[in-house]
C-alpha cells in the first residue's frame, strides 16, 4: 500500500488550538492528495455510474453530507437529492489503495441507516454493513466506487450521513485563519476553512467569506488515517455545531456552510448569503437574518423565535419542526419555503398579520 511523508506548515505565534487547525490546513507540495473540488454539495454529486453529470469526490474532498430521507419521503434536500427517495449515493475514486471502515454499532447509526454498502461501477456488492453485520471492511485497488446509504425503516424524519475524505479548500488564507484568535476577522477568506474546534463567540466576521466552511465537530473530531478512505459519520448523537453567540456574520458568503447543531442567540446575519446551507438542529433564538438569502437553506429543527427574516429570501428552504414562534417574517420571499411541522404561533407574516397562537405549519387567523 502506497505511503506518504507529511509535510507540516510553518508557523508563528498562535494557540496551540489554533496552530493544530493551520497544520491540518496546510495545502502545498506536501498534501497526499489530488487536486479536487472540496466541499461538494449534495445536488452536485454524481451518483449513477450511467450518467456523466455530477462531481465525483475522493480523498481531499473534505466533508459532504447527504440528507437522508425515509423512504415514504418526502424528498430532501429540495434543491436536489443524491439518489432515490430513502437512498443516497455518491461515486469516489481511490487515487491509491486505501481502506473503507464501516461501524455502525456507534451512537444512533441503525435509527439513520439500515444499510451502507459499497458497491463496483458494474454493480457487483463489495462491501456491506446492517443491523446483521453491523462492522465491516474492505481494503479497495485504485478505481471507481459507488456509496450506497439506506435509510432505517424506523427513520420518520430526515437525517444526517456526513463522509469525510479529509483535504483543506486552496483558496483558505493562511494568515486570514490566524486572525481569529484575536476575535476580529472582517473580509476575511476563510472559504471551506475547518472551524470545527473553534469558538466564534463574539466574532466579528463581517463580509467574509465562509462558503463552505465546516462549523461543526463531531466526537474526536473529524480524522482520516492514512491507511483510510474515507470516515462515515451517522446521526447526530456525537455533532455538535459552532458558537456563534453574539458573532457579527452581517454581509457574509455561508453558501453551503454547515452549520449544523450550532448555537447563535442574537447572531447577526443582516444581508449574509446563507444558499444551501446546512442549518439544522441550530438555536438562533432573537439572531438577525434581515435582507439575508436563506434559499434552499435547511433549517430543520431549529430554534428561531424572535428572529429578525424581514425582507429575507426563504424560497425553497426547509423549515421542518423548527420553531419560528414571534419571528418577524414581514416582507419575506416564501416561494416553496416548506412549512411542515413549523411553530409559527405570534409569528409576524409577510404581509404583516400576526399568527394565532398554537399556529403549526401556516400561519392562522
Amino acid at each position: 500500500m502506497k505511503k506518504f511523508t507529511k509535510k507540516f506548515c510553518p508557523s508563528a505565534v498562535l494557540t496551540a488550538l489554533l496552530t493544530a487547525l493551520l497544520l491540518a490546513a496546510c495545502g502545498g507540495g506536501g498534501s497526499p492528495y489530488p487536486e479536487r473540488q472540496f466541499g461538494v454539495t449534495e445536488k452536485d454529486l454524481r451518483s449513477d455510474i450511467n450518467k456523466e453529470a455530477g462531481i465525483v469526490v475522493g480523498r481531499g474532498s473534505g466533508l459532504v453530507v447527504t440528507q437522508i430521507e425515509p423512504a415514504d419521503g418526502p424528498q430532501a434536500p429540495k434543491i436536489g437529492d443524491s439518489a432515490r427517495i430513502g437512498d443516497d449515493a455518491m461515486l469516489f475514486d481511490v487515487d491509491y489503495p486505501g481502506i473503507v471502515s464501516v461501524d455502525l454499532t456507534q451512537g444512533n447509526s441503525l435509527s439513520v441507516v439500515n444499510q451502507v454498502a459499497v458497491e463496483s461501477t458494474n454493480g457487483e456488492l463489495l462491501l456491506v454493513a446492517n443491523a446483521a453485520t453491523p462492522k465491516a471492511s474492505l481494503e479497495l485497488p485504485k478505481g471507481r466506487y459507488l456509496l450506497r446509504l439506506t435509510a432505517s425503516t424506523e427513520a420518520n424524519e430526515v437525517m444526517l450521513g456526513m463522509v469525510w475524505f479529509g483535504g483543506t479548500a486552496k483558496s483558505t488564507n493562511m494568515a486570514d485563519l490566524q486572525k481569529l484568535s484575536s476575535g476580529s476577522c472582517v473580509s476575511c477568506n476563510l472559504q471551506g476553512a475547518n472551524l470545527s474546534a473553534l469558538s466564534l463567540r463574539g466574532n466579528n466576521l463581517m463580509d467574509s467569506d465562509l462558503s463552505q466552511a465546516l462549523l461543526v465537530r463531531v466526537s474526536g473530531g473529524f480524522t482520516l488515517r492514512e491507511t483510510d478512505i474515507m470516515t462515515i459519520y451517522l446521526g447526530g448523537s456525537a455533532v455538535r455545531g459552532a458558537d456563534l453567540g453574539g458573532t457579527n456574520l452581517a454581509g457574509a458568503q455561508l453558501s453551503g456552510a454547515y452549520l449544523t447543531g450550532g448555537a447563535g442567540s442574537s447572531a447577526n446575519f443582516l444581508g449574509a448569503n446563507l444558499t444551501s446551507a446546512s442549518v439544522n438542529d441550530v438555536f438562533l433564538a432573537r439572531a438577525n437574518f434581515e435582507g439575508a438569502n436563506l434559499a434552499n437553506a435547511n433549517f430543520t429543527r431549529s430554534i428561531l423565535t424572535r428572529a429578525n427574516l424581514h425582507a429575507a429570501n426563504l424560497s425553497n428552504a426547509v423549515f421542518i419542526d423548527a420553531d419560528l414562534r414571534g419571528a418577524d417574517l414581514t416582507a419575506a420571499g416564501i416561494v416553496n419555503t416548506n412549512w411542515t411541522g413549523t411553530q409559527l404561533g405570534e409569528a409576524i407574516w409577510t404581509d404583516g398579520r400576526i399568527c394565532a397562537a398554537g399556529s403549526v405549519g401556516a400561519c392562522n387567523k
